[in-house]
C-alpha cells in the first residue's frame, strides 16, 4: 500500500500547489474532508488548520506575507506503511521590503484508506525525519 500512498500524495500536492489555482477537483478526490494540516506557525500557536477552509486559510495566510510565491516538490519517499516524505522548496519575495527567499523544507503526510488525512510541514528534512524518529 505504501507505494500507492507514495503516488497519491505526489498527485495531491501537484494538485494543491497548482498555479495560477489549484486543482481543486483532485484536491477534493485525494484530500480527507477532514484533512489537517500542521504549519510550524500555527504548531506553535497550538492550532491545526482543518478541511477546506483550513487550506483557504493557508492559502489567505501565504498571500498575506508573500508578494510573490512558488513551491516545487521533490520526489515524495515512502516513510512507512502511512506517512511519506516530500522534501519541497519555497522560493518567494516578501511584501515587506521585497526580500527574496529559497527554502528547502518537508511535509510528512499521512495517508489512509487512499486519502490524504495530515499533512505536517517542517522547516527541514531533517527536523521531519526527527519528527518520526529517523535520521537523514
Amino acid at each position: 500500500m505504501s507505494r500507492e500512498n507514495v503516488e497519491v500524495v505526489r498527485r495531491a500536492l501537484e494538485a494543491a500547489l497548482r498555479k495560477p489555482k489549484p486543482d481543486f477537483a483532485t484536491v477534493n478526490a485525494l484530500y480527507d474532508p477532514n484533512h489537517e494540516l500542521v504549519t510550524p506557525i500555527r504548531r506553535l500557536e497550538g492550532v491545526t488548520l482543518r478541511g477546506a477552509e483550513g487550506f483557504r486559510t493557508w492559502l489567505r495566510d501565504v498571500s498575506e506575507h508573500w508578494e510573490s510565491w512558488e513551491m516545487s516538490i521533490d520526489p515524495p519517499t515512502e516513510i512507512d506503511h502511512d506517512r511519506v516524505l516530500v522534501r519541497w522548496w519555497f522560493m518567494g519575495r516578501s511584501k515587506r521590503g521585497g526580500v527574496p527567499v529559497e527554502q528547502l523544507n518537508a511535509f510528512v503526510v499521512t495517508v489512509r484508506d487512499g486519502k490524504v488525512v495530515r499533512t505536517e510541514t517542517y522547516s527541514s528534512p531533517r527536523e521531519a525525519l526527527e519528527a518520526v524518529g529517523l535520521r537523514e
